[in-house]
């Protein structure tokens, strides 16, 4: 496949799981309408192509998750390697961007450097949670971090790491183009009545684990008050017997969503959900929440001892305060969650003031100008790096 890429790569992309393809792919998109003639080779999947970028290697099986998942494909990623290593000896790409994916990026960023390019890093590891001691090779190895958080510029200023902060890629469009009102009628839920979202996570471990707390206290708040509705977007890989199966457990009735599953949190008042990307998500849709998290106790014991933050939830750590409740391990009982749930219910100045500083942070994720955006600052380095090779060329 490699005599297929032309000899004249601008940039080279390396995304390694499906967020970090879709992410790369609106760049691609964006630097091709500014630059048509650009070209641009990549690791990764079908976005990426679709933008335009001519895919060296095909990234559909290597997002991974565990060690026993790598050791089993470790044939095909050491295979990845091997082609990115010869692709970029052969033609030396201007750039090369790494995006999240750190396993593999953090050492392609090593020979990318050696071999004379200019690394930029989309999407930094969370090195501020987790894996601190990471910084000093992207120190050593790394041009610039491009930060989808704002104060990742700072944590990475301690250690002397250039970083600029790009704008989250979530918050540069709307995630839905529904209203609250439109998304329920399109769901057939009733206008003037509560929807509570119920948001377990999307690994099956999570959803094990959470569900049934949520279901409880979603049966508590019903019982209470049946004009409540509940809503609950599925993943793909939650099993659907095993969901049946809980929700024939417990006297509420679930309305279990398989479609576009933005319309089903914007159809939301108020969601229950796991600690992840979905309480970002729900911030910038605006819906108040209560993150929920819980995994075996030795699981949590190691999480508590390796990961230096406080709290857990995207939204708080963003804000640097706890603008949304957080029920964590023990704290993740029925009772619990009917308590915040109906707080936030009951209560108009803590729903308001929650829904105020979740637009807080909405502002507060997207870049404030061209200037600091990553379709510019990959303009910039292509130019120094054309810039560089003249001026090489010259002193030849």
């Amino acid at each position: 496949m490699l005599d297929q890429v032309a000899k004249t790569t601008d940039l080279l992309i390396i995304a390694g799981e499906p967020s970090g393809d879709m992410h790369a792919a609106k760049v691609v998109n964006k630097l091709k309408l500014l630059q048509p003639n650009l070209v641009i080779s990549a690791m990764g999947g079908e976005q990426l192509a679709a933008a335009g970028a001519k895919l060296i290697v095909d990234a559909k099986n290597l997002a991974l998750v565990g060690l026993i998942e790598v050791i089993k494909e470790w044939r095909q990623i050491h295979h990845a390697f091997k082609v990115l290593k010869k692709m970029i000896r052969a033609e030396k790409p201007k750039v090369v961007v790494l995006v999240d994916y750190p396993g593999f990026n953090l050492r392609m960023a090593k020979f990318a450097k050696q071999q004379g390019c200019h690394v930029v890093y989309y999407i930094s590891p969370q090195l501020w949670a987790w894996h601190q001691s990471r910084v000093h090779k992207i120190k050593r190895w790394v041009d610039v971090m491009a930060v989808i958080f704002p104060f990742e510029v700072d944590f990475f200023k301690r250690f002397n790491v250039t970083a600029q902060f790009v704008g989250h890629p979530l918050a540069t469009e709307p995630l839905c183009s529904l209203s609250t009102v439109e998304a329920k009628t399109k769901l057939n839920l009733k206008l003037n009545q509560p929807v509570v979202g119920l948001i377990p996570g999307s690994r099956c471990s999570e959803a094990h684990a959470i569900l049934p707390p949520l279901l409880a206290a979603a049966a508590q708040l019903y019982a209470k008050d049946p004009t409540l509705q509940f809503v609950l977007p599925k993943a793909n890989n939650i099993d659907t017997e095993w969901l049946n199966e809980q929700l024939s457990q417990y006297a509420v009735p679930v309305k279990v969503t398989t479609e576009d599953r933005y319309v089903s949190m914007q159809a939301c008042d108020i969601a229950v959900a796991a600690s992840g990307t979905v309480t970002l998500e729900l911030a910038l849709l605006k819906v108040p929440m209560i993150v929920a998290y819980k995994t075996n106790a030795f699981t949590f014991w190691l999480a508590k001892r390796v990961v230096k933050l406080k709290q857990v939830g995207l939204p708080n750590i963003i804000a640097k305060q706890g603008i949304v409740p957080e029920l964590l391990q023990n704290d993740l009982t029925a009772d619990k969650v009917a308590a915040e749930v109906s707080k936030l219910l009951s209560n108009s100045m803590c729903y308001d003031l929650q829904k105020k500083r979740l637009s807080e942070i909405h502002q507060a994720l997207k870049s404030d100008s061209t200037e600091t955006s990553l379709t510019q600052l990959l303009l910039s380095a292509l130019d120094s790096s054309a810039q560089s090779l003249q001026a090489d060329h010259k002193v030849v």
